[in-house]
């Protein structure tokens, strides 16, 4: 498979469509929140607020990004007390690095974007594991908790990742109690997974390798011809995701004003 241009700047938009589903799903839950979607370029900002990880500029790095633009971003990021960040696919505009240098943006961290063409899949379940579709929200946030522990991120933005529109959100069940989570959302023939977390008791016995062969499993029935999943370069997650099959598309960084 060929990781182009075309496919980039397709990722880089679904993605943007996605992380754009989680501030519409808020505002729709509770409707007193400022959370908004707004143009940067031919880009997007999406703010949710400073207690929630979702508060970026994605896909405005392919078109040439003018003063205004950011000028405009900025400001927002600061009624919501926040710093200006945004995500850099390097396929995209070198001059827009440029620009982002001279205003002071500075890179904060890198994520690996994999993909995967899909295809039929032998699900390889652990013993003693069941692998099903989410029955609500109390077990939601309950097999949330007991895969994050501290650092989930509570109740409010744990039923809107769940209430995403098209999104389907994953528990495996061991012993009677959902000790693992995962979810995907499918668009324009994409999966994207995502939110994956194992209580540390059940780690390393499967059922992470079972959680993503079982949604690329689902994701090809319903019609995707590929997916795509983010992991910290060097982390284990990488490491899993190169042994079921994903492949490297590029190393998107993470840009912030100071």
């Amino acid at each position: 498979m060929k990781v182009d241009l075309k496919l980039a700047q397709h990722l880089e938009r679904i993605g943007a469509l996605n992380a754009a589903d989680y501030a519409h799903t808020l505002k729709k839950i509770e409707s007193k929140f400022p959370a908004e979607v707004f143009a940067v370029g031919q880009g997007w900002g999406v703010l949710l607020g400073p207690d929630y990880p979702v508060n970026w500029i994605h896909a405005a790095e392919f078109d040439a990004l003018s003063g205004a633009d950011l000028n405009q971003a900025e400001e927002r990021f600061a009624q919501f007390g926040l710093l200006a960040c945004l995500s850099f696919c390097p396929l995209g505009l070198s001059q827009n690095l440029r620009l982002l240098g001279e205003r002071g943006y500075r890179t904060t961290s890198f994520m690996n974007v994999y993909v995967q063409e899909l295809h039929p899949i032998e699900v390889q379940m652990p013993e003693d594991i069941e692998i099903r579709l989410v029955a609500g929200l109390e077990e939601w946030l309950e097999a949330s908790q007991n895969a994050w522990g501290d650092r989930s991120l509570g109740e409010l933005f744990q039923r809107v990742a769940l209430e995403r529109p098209q999104a389907q959100s994953f528990v495996a069940i061991a012993n009677g109690k959902p000790v693992a989570v995962a979810a995907m959302r499918t668009r324009e023939g994409v999966a994207f997974l995502n939110g994956t977390g194992t209580a540390p008791v059940y780690r390393g016995h499967g059922i992470q390798r079972a959680l993503v062969q079982t949604r690329l499993t689902l994701a090809q029935a319903s019609g995707c011809g590929l997916a795509a999943v983010t992991a910290v370069p060097g982390s284990q997650s990488a490491h899993n995701l190169e042994r079921l099959g994903f492949r490297l598309a590029y190393t998107r960084a993470s840009l912030q004003k100071p």
